[in-house]
């Protein structure tokens, strides 16, 4: 897993960017052509498609903070959202993925990892990809790929979501240890 979509996502960017380099990993290659592109990919992913999509489609609709008071706007900010970011998946099925497996071509980058997260955040409120189908299957392709601790958290990733979906469910487990901690303790 990255760390990729968080309070600040371009210090995530920047960071990912930086850990990549220190190692030289193939994912953020050393050529600045290469490297352009993958920057320019995951600018593009952090800018107007995280705005259109993960603040006015998905966190308007998870988190209190993002949503508007007034029922009516916050109508029309998810369905202007929905439209834009719908443009932007266009962008990115038709020109970034194609017939490429990645988003940069034929091999895996900074900006596959940096832009998954940020595309399977729809899965929260039941965003259909269907429309796109090089996105669905960039993004079957990656998540099938992963393994160990990252293939456990996405196998569960609609459930570590319901805390926010459904009201009155805690976003700890601390109940559940309180009621167990007398029998640990034992």
């Amino acid at each position: 897993c990255s760390p990729s979509v968080s309070a600040r996502s371009s210090e995530s960017s920047a960071i990912l960017k930086y850990l990549a380099d220190s190692v030289g990993s193939a994912a953020y290659p050393s050529s600045l052509r290469e490297r352009a592109r993958i920057n320019a990919a995951m600018d593009w992913f952090n800018t107007g498609f995280l705005r259109d999509y993960g603040y006015k489609v998905v966190y308007s609709r998870m988190l209190p903070k993002y949503a508007m008071s007034d029922p009516a706007a916050q109508a029309e900010l998810v369905a202007r959202g929905t439209e834009a970011a719908g443009q932007r998946l266009t962008v990115l099925n038709d020109q970034m993925i194609g017939d490429n497996a990645f988003v940069c071509g034929p091999t895996i980058s900074l900006a596959d990892y940096f832009g998954l997260p940020i595309v399977t955040l729809g899965e929260v409120v039941d965003f259909d990809l269907s429309p796109w189908p090089n996105v669905e299957r960039w993004v079957a392709a990656k998540i099938a790929g992963l393994s160990g601790s990252c293939a456990d958290i996405l196998a569960h990733r609609t459930a570590l979501w319901t805390f926010v979906v459904t009201e009155g469910v805690e976003p700890t487990n601390n109940h559940a240890e309180r009621e167990i901690r007398a029998f640990v303790l034992w």
